[in-house]
C-alpha cells in the first residue's frame, strides 16, 4: 500500500481563514457551485466533446489562456479558490487521461494548485467534494469528463451520500471524544441516528435505483481518475473511498485497533483527501477506546443495567448498517470489473478489491463480536421501567 503525503498546510495569507473546523454543511456549497472565478464555464462546457475527440491541443490551449487569471488567486474568497481547484483539476486530469503529465501543463497552473493548500487546507487537486457536492447544480454548468447520464448519476450519488456519512462520522466521533458510555441515552440515540444515515448513504450505491452504470465507469470514466503529481508529490483522484466512512470506522472499532496496521495506514491516507475537519476527526480519536471496546467491556461486567444493553444493541445496529453499506459497495465493484481486472485494478482512491474485501470482513467480525458480547452478557438486572423513566414522556 502506497502512502501519499500531501503538501503541509501553511498559514493562510492575508488573514484568510482556511476550512479548518468546518464540516461540509458549513461550507457554502451553492456558492462554490455557482463560482466561476477563472472564467472557465465555456471551456468546461466543451470538455466532454474535447475528451471524446482526444483534442489535447484545445484543452491545453484553454489552460494556457487562463494563466493570467491565476494571478488573482491570492485575493479570492475561499469558495472561489475551491471552484478554481475544481476546474483546474478536472482539466489537468483530462490531459493526464490522454497521456500527458503535469510537467506538460503551464507551470503557473501547477503553482496555483500547490498554493491553494494554504487557503483551504486540502490537497492541491480536485477531490470527491469538488466533483460531487461542489459541482454546479445547474445541469448546463455541470462539470463532467464525458457528459454521459451515468456520469451525472455518479456525481449526484457522490453528493447525496456525503451528508449522511459525515453526520454519522461526526456523531459517533463525538461519543468517543466525550467519553460517552453505552449506558448513557446519548450513546443509544447517536448510534441509531448513525445507522439511519448509513442506510440512507447505502441507497446511493444501488445500481437499480440510481442509474449508476459500473461497466460504463470502468470502460469510459475510470481513465479520468488517475493520480497526478503537483510539485513532485502524487495525489489520488476523487474517490468514494475518500468520503468519511473511514472516520466512522475509527470511532466504532478502529481507534484502538492494533490487529490491522495496514488498514490504519489506509485510513490515514484516505483522511488526507477530505476536509481538514474530517482529518482532525480521524486523527483526534487515535488511541482512544473505540465504541466497540467500551461496549464489550461494559457487557463483561457482572451487573449489566438495561440501559447498557440497549446501548449495545444500538451499536450493533450501526455495525450491521456498516456491513450493509460495504456489501453493496463490494457488489458494485464486482459488477464493474472482470475477474482479471479485479486482480490488478486499483480504484481511483488507491484502494483495490482485496482491501474492499478485507474491510467488509473486518466489519463483519466486529458486528459478530458485538453480537456475541450481547448474547453472553448477564441479563439486565434493572427493570425495564428504569429505562422508560429515563426517556421523555
Amino acid at each position: 500500500m502506497t502512502t501519499l503525503t500531501p503538501h503541509p498546510v501553511r498559514p493562510a495569507p492575508d488573514g484568510a481563514a482556511p476550512l479548518a473546523g468546518r464540516w461540509s454543511g458549513h461550507v457554502p456549497a451553492a456558492r462554490v457551485g455557482r463560482a466561476d472565478p477563472l472564467g472557465l464555464d465555456p471551456l468546461m462546457a466543451r470538455l466532454p466533446g474535447l475528451n471524446r475527440d482526444g483534442d489535447v491541443r484545445a484543452i491545453m490551449g484553454g489552460l494556457t489562456a487562463v494563466v493570467p487569471a491565476l494571478e488573482a488567486l491570492p485575493g479570492m474568497r475561499t469558495w472561489e479558490v475551491l471552484a478554481a481547484v475544481r476546474d483546474l483539476g478536472m482539466l489537468v486530469a483530462s490531459l493526464v487521461r490522454h497521456g500527458l503529465t503535469t510537467a506538460d501543463v503551464p507551470p503557473e497552473v501547477e503553482t496555483a494548485l500547490a498554493s491553494s493548500v494554504a487557503r483551504t487546507g486540502m490537497v492541491p487537486r480536485e477531490t470527491i467534494l469538488h466533483y460531487g457536492v461542489w459541482n454546479p447544480a445547474d445541469a448546463g454548468r455541470r462539470r463532467t469528463f464525458t457528459g454521459d447520464p451515468s456520469e451525472y448519476a455518479l456525481i449526484d450519488c457522490s453528493a447525496a451520500a456525503t451528508g449522511p456519512l459525515e453526520t454519522a462520522a461526526r456523531g459517533l466521533s463525538a461519543l468517543v471524544e466525550h467519553g460517552v458510555e453505552p449506558g448513557e441515552q446519548r450513546f443509544e440515540t447517536t448510534c441509531l441516528t448513525a445507522a439511519r444515515e448509513l442506510e440512507h448513504a447505502a441507497a446511493y450505491v444501488r445500481m437499480e435505483h440510481t442509474g449508476l452504470d459500473p461497466v460504463f465507469f470502468t470502460r469510459h470514466l475510470r481513465p479520468y481518475f488517475d493520480p497526478f503529481t503537483v510539485h513532485g508529490v502524487s495525489y489520488h483522484a476523487p474517490a468514494a473511498a475518500h468520503l468519511p466512512l473511514y472516520a466512522v470506522d475509527q470511532a466504532v472499532w478502529a481507534a484502538d485497533d492494533t490487529r490491522h496496521p495496514e488498514l490504519a495506514e489506509l485510513r490515514t491516507d484516505l483522511a488526507a483527501y477530505g476536509l481538514p475537519a474530517w482529518t482532525a476527526c480521524h486523527e483526534g480519536l487515535r488511541g482512544e477506546d473505540s465504541l466497540l471496546t467500551r461496549t464489550v467491556r461494559a457487557l463483561g461486567s457482572s451487573h449489566v443495567p438495561v440501559t447498557t444493553m440497549v446501548g449495545a444493541r444500538a451499536l450493533l445496529t450501526t455495525l450491521k448498517a456498516m456491513v450493509a453499506f460495504r456489501g453493496r459497495h463490494r457488489r458494485l465493484v464486482r459488477a464493474a470489473y472482470t475477474d482479471e481486472q479485479r486482480q490488478s485494478q486499483i480504484g481511483s482512491g488507491g484502494v483495490g478489491q482485496d482491501v474492499i474485501d478485507e474491510l467488509l470482513s473486518v466489519t463483519r467480525d466486529c458486528a459478530a463480536l458485538a453480537g456475541e458480547a450481547i448474547r453472553s452478557a448477564p441479563r439486565p438486572a434493572a427493570a425495564a421501567r428504569d429505562h422508560a423513566e429515563r426517556r421523555p414522556a
